[in-house]
């Protein structure tokens, strides 16, 4: 049986969620924003991509980002934020068990049934959300995709 992957073009708008670890609530109070918010700094300077909004929440986080053609894949992106993270975490605590649970699912808006309504949706979801950088236009310039090739 072949497992088939998700086409993960760069170029695209990409909806990513991480969940903790048998879905402990280790990310609270200040210093979980702290670990947050460096790591997207982090990853901005490292990495070309338009953040769309991002939440953390005491046992996930969540990320809609733009990716941009010819530059990192979401994977790249989500990884090193991911990484980070756990890094800042594990330094400040002393503990190295798991933050993670596992590879996260990718949604790729623009392959989505109806691209614009479930940006629209996400854009609702994100409203109490950290960062929340949606615009009508980035609804409107969703990219309409049947078939991404790899």
């Amino acid at each position: 049986m072949n497992l088939e992957l998700p086409k993960l073009k760069a170029g695209l708008t990409f909806y990513y969620e991480a969940k903790c670890y048998k879905k402990k609530k280790i990310f609270k109070g200040d210093m979980a924003e702290k670990y947050f918010f460096e790591a997207i700094k982090d990853c901005q300077k490292k990495y070309t991509f338009k953040l769309l909004a991002a939440m953390l929440q005491p046992n996930c986080l969540y990320l809609l980002i733009r990716t941009i053609e010819g530059k990192q894949s979401i994977m790249d992106i989500a990884f090193f934020i991911l990484a980070s993270i756990e890094d800042m975490y594990i330094r400040d605590t002393g503990r190295d068990d798991p933050i993670w649970d596992g590879m996260n699912p990718v949604v790729t808006v623009d392959t989505s049934k109806d691209p614009k309504r479930y940006l629209s949706e996400l854009n609702k979801f994100f409203r109490k959300a950290q960062i929340n950088n949606i615009t009508e236009e980035d609804i409107n310039n969703i990219k309409y995709v049947d078939n991404i090739q790899a």
